[in-house]
């Protein structure tokens, strides 16, 4: 019988083969270096655009007559375009997003003169829910998302049984969450006449549920939107019976 016999490689086969492996090694760490660096400055680029971005909105929550205008909406929209060029699957940035586009419709409507106001209000609402779907496609446990496009199919002309039932969608995420309880009770209590008897039922346990577990002050009596919402709240409180009532009508 044949015996096979192993030639060994000679040395400067080996070496040159290790010199490959390793080059081949140094690469991949290179390649991998370079992704993280872009990857690291791409994310911390589009921080920096959400910074500017809530900046912005905070300024015109506080004074919108003074500080909101045609220049400053231009660019905190571009700003907002390249937040999600560099990063579009972060559902903070897309619900930023979508609140950039509420305040240019808010600019257009409200400030702006010598526009097609009710098509520019259909175009940036439509847009805005868009963002919208895309923050809960993304995030689904965020209730505060669920209140916000609740307001946005309202505000676009939708009616209640399609509208309310993003409340709904968020109170079953979220049954004792502030955001969706404080949602459900504004905008319910705001639209009340609009809404079926089961929905107002289920707006009046969420306001029970809600001074049921938060504590009723002043700060509670502020986050409803209107001082019409706060008296309908202390009537609705008062017709229920509900031992809060003094108190937050008190604080209201």
């Amino acid at each position: 019988m044949d015996a096979s016999i192993d030639i060994p490689h000679s040395p400067s086969a080996v070496s040159k083969q290790y010199v490959w492996v390793r080059y081949l090694a140094l690469a991949t760490v290179a390649g991998l270096a370079i992704w993280v660096l872009v990857s690291a400055s791409q994310l911390g680029l589009a921080n920096v655009y959400s910074y500017a971005l809530r900046s912005w909105h905070e300024r015109w929550q506080q004074d919108y007559s003074s500080q909101l205008n045609q220049d400053t909406i231009l660019i905190a929209d571009q700003v907002g375009l390249q937040m999600l060029e560099y990063r579009n699957s972060d559902p903070l940035y897309q619900t930023l997003m979508a609140k950039q586009v509420e305040w240019r419709n808010f600019y257009q409507l409200v400030i702006a003169t010598g526009e097609n106001k009710s098509q520019l209000q259909l175009e940036n609402l439509d847009e805005a829910f868009v963002h919208y779907l895309q923050a809960i496609e993304q995030r689904p446990t965020w209730p505060n998302t669920y209140v916000d496009i609740a307001s946005n199919r309202l505000k676009s002309g939708e009616p209640a049984d399609l509208w309310f039932g993003y409340l709904e969608q968020g109170l079953r995420i979220a049954p004792t969450t502030r955001a969706s309880l404080v949602g459900v009770v504004n905008l319910g209590i705001s639209n009340w006449e609009q809404l079926n008897p089961d929905q107002q039922a289920l707006v009046t346990r969420s306001l029970k549920t809600l001074v049921d577990t938060q504590s009723m002050n002043a700060e509670l009596a502020r986050d409803f939107g209107s001082e019409m919402v706060r008296l309908r709240v202390c009537y609705l409180l008062n017709f229920e019976g509900h031992p809060a009532q003094p108190n937050f009508c008190k604080s209201g």
